[in-house]
């Protein structure tokens, strides 16, 4: 039996006889594909990938691919980083 690359899968699909049909698959993981299942650009570098689209600047280095993708949310801000604290002792009248 060959051995399969670490990205394939083998899938169990049933058939209408009742029996099953091994098929390998091909996994992509959710990172490196759009949520219309095409694959996101990848680049080369930080840079070029900010300059690819003036309205997405924010870019991450993916885990799975080593390429680097455009963002298009940015990481929520904690509650603390947004709200300034300001502690006011108060004296007894």
């Amino acid at each position: 039996m060959p051995v399969l690359p670490s990205d394939v899968v083998i899938v169990a699909y049933p058939l209408r006889n009742g029996t099953q049909a091994l098929m390998p698959r091909r996994v992509t993981p959710r990172s490196c594909v759009r949520l219309d299942g095409k694959a996101k650009a990848g680049y080369a570098s930080r840079a070029v990938a900010r300059r690819s689209c003036a309205k997405h600047e924010n870019v991450y280095r993916c885990r799975f691919c080593a390429a680097w993708h455009r963002a298009t949310k940015r990481k929520p801000n904690s509650l603390c980083d947004t709200l300034p604290v300001a502690w006011i002792k108060r004296r007894a009248a």
